[in-house]
């Protein structure tokens, strides 16, 4: 029979007093508090099932039609203070002028793009045509960087039919248009542009502006602040859609497909109402 001695019940008494002691007072470990990695994902346990966590910051795109200018160096400076990044689409005839502009915004690591040679409605020429205009600008841009300008450009207005897209997907071009639109070039106000992206802006969001203006330039040194201060990060249009869509399509239009003001804006941009400079 066996036999137990004074200090083995003293020790068992103690054990399961200690047990007590941390079942009553330690802190609980609730199932939505842990946290594991799945195929590289960041994920939260709710008790129910994994729900992802995003393991980046929200994204946007800031992109400049219609540049270069010299407002365009002040809206440099600015992305510049703040280590940001933007995509200019320049026009060729006004980039041969401002080489040097072109050449600091690839420097501080924006991104350059094609607006075309001279902000013609692309729906209203021939293949030919838009195929120069676009190839024209890409060589250009790729003089004065010396980095290939991406495969994608923005057409004036965003205006498209079966040839700009036939002769995109030709030449190995996606075309990229916009997802908010500020008007900035109609109101010309920094308080309304600003207020325009502040109220709208969303993950993945791809804003129009023009660099022309002297009001937009003013507008980003508080949009740009603004935008960082609220967790997104400012990059390239390149990166964007390399992160939502991978690999672009050639031909196909990302963005907005139609502009139900386009008739307004080629009217204006006639009269010269557009440029600043």
């Amino acid at each position: 029979m066996l036999t137990f001695s004074r200090k083995y019940y003293q020790l068992l008494i103690i054990g399961v007093f200690l047990l007590l002691v941390l079942f009553f007072f330690a802190t609980p470990v609730y199932a939505s508090d842990i946290r594991v990695t799945i195929d590289d994902e960041a994920v939260i346990f709710d008790g129910q099932g994994p729900i992802p966590i995003n393991p980046r910051p929200p994204m946007v795109a800031l992109t400049f039609d219609d540049g270069p200018s010299p407002n365009t160096s002040r809206i440099l400076d600015v992305l510049e203070r703040y280590d940001a990044r933007a995509t200019f689409f320049v026009l060729g005839y006004r980039s041969a002028r401002h080489r040097n502009i072109v050449e600091r915004a690839a420097n501080i690591g924006s991104e350059i793009a094609s607006h075309t040679w001279t902000h013609d409605n692309m729906a209203h020429l021939s293949a030919a045509r838009i195929r120069e205009s676009i190839e024209s600008t890409s060589a250009l841009i790729e003089s004065i960087t010396g980095v290939p300008s991406p495969h994608f450009f923005r057409p004036p207005f965003g205006s498209t039919n079966d040839t700009v897209r036939y002769v995109s997907a030709q030449m190995g071009y996606t075309i990229t248009n916009w997802t908010l639109d500020t008007w900035d070039w109609r109101n010309r106000n920094p308080d309304i542009i600003y207020e325009a992206i502040m109220n709208e802006v969303e993950d993945g969001s791809v804003i129009l502006l023009h660099d022309i203006h002297l009001t937009t330039a003013q507008a980003m040194e508080f949009v740009i602040p603004s935008l960082i201060a609220q967790g997104f990060e400012l990059v390239t249009l390149s990166e964007l859609l390399m992160f939502f869509y991978g690999e672009l399509v050639p031909g196909k239009i990302y963005g907005r497909v139609y502009d139900e003001d386009l008739e307004a804006r080629e009217s204006l941009y006639s009269m010269g109402v557009y440029n600043d400079i």
